[in-house]
């Protein structure tokens, strides 16, 4: 949506319940009933009115009515947040957070695993599911700036599936290809 086409596509309701897998398991985004078409050479497109699901809204969005290829990252961030907790991002913890800041929180006291889902903590190791939180936490960042771009957030997750993988295989025993053979920088920044 942000590079295929010559004016990018801004979703601007990127949430779980906008996302669908087919048969194999291939991720497909659905509703784009909110989304705008950037000019070329444009990186914000001014909105008259906020669009979008609470809970998944960008906030620098909310603030200025901006939009930018980086309020669906936002969303995704939400959205990975809600794979890696089981949780929605409109529950309320501690009586007063909702689920981003709850998050941000347990990653800065350093804390996650005691968030994370279940079903999640069996099925991968520590480091699978640290680097996937540290993705996430880019991608939730309340400036727009600080946040990767889709294309980055597409390698890391290819980077984290491909250290899933290594890891189960390294269990069973399999030979391996480096990561870094395929994915010579995985961790880029802007």
């Amino acid at each position: 949506m942000h590079y295929v086409r010559p004016r990018p596509i801004v979703h601007l309701n990127v949430k779980s319940s906008n996302i669908f897998l087919d048969e194999s398991w291939t991720a497909k985004v659905s509703d784009f009933g909110f989304s705008v078409s950037i000019a070329p050479g444009e990186d914000i497109f001014q909105s008259i009115s906020i669009v979008g699901t609470i809970g998944y809204i960008d906030p620098e969005y909310l603030e200025t009515l901006h939009v930018t290829e980086k309020c669906d990252v936002y969303g995704f961030g939400v959205v990975l947040l809600e794979v890696l907790t089981g949780h929605h991002p409109t529950e309320t913890f501690l009586g007063h957070m909702n689920l981003v800041d709850y998050f941000v929180l347990s990653m800065e006291e350093k804390c996650i695993l005691q968030i994370v889902d279940d079903v999640v903590l069996r099925q991968g190791s520590n480091e699978d599911i640290q680097a996937f939180a540290e993705l996430a936490l880019r991608c939730i960042k309340k400036k727009r700036d600080e946040r990767p771009a889709m294309r980055e957030v597409t390698l890391e997750l290819r980077w984290i599936q491909h250290l899933i993988r290594s890891n189960q295989n390294n269990e069973t025993g399999s030979a391996q290809t480096p990561l870094m053979i395929l994915y010579p920088n995985p961790l880029i920044t802007n």
